[in-house]
């Protein structure tokens, strides 16, 4: 499964929903919608990682506690910065250790 973070603060979350092709798949969706959305999206708007100098990896390390709470796992990651090095944003690929 994929999402992205961008806008405000990198605190909006974009599902990136291919799941037609495997069931299970929007399964973990959903579950990643009902259980894993609203904290990262909380969680972004404490760190403000999208201000100059951002630290990459409080940012990595922010998603990824909310998301092992929860039963997943960061499988790959992406940031994309500006000129100051804020951060404008995060594309991840993650999977259910369920």
């Amino acid at each position: 499964m994929k999402f992205k973070l961008y806008g405000l603060y990198c605190s909006q979350i974009e599902v990136v929903d291919d799941a037609e092709s495997t069931p299970g798949e929007s399964r973990m969706i959903q579950r990643f919608r009902r259980e894993c959305y609203e904290p990262i999206v909380k969680a972004m708007m404490a760190l403000k990682p999208a201000e100059k100098y951002t630290c990459l990896s409080d940012v990595w390390n922010t998603v990824n506690e909310v998301l092992k709470t929860h039963h997943f796992k960061i499988e790959e990651s992406c940031f994309h910065t500006n000129e100051k090095d804020g951060l404008e944003q995060a594309d991840f690929e993650i999977s259910s250790e369920e």
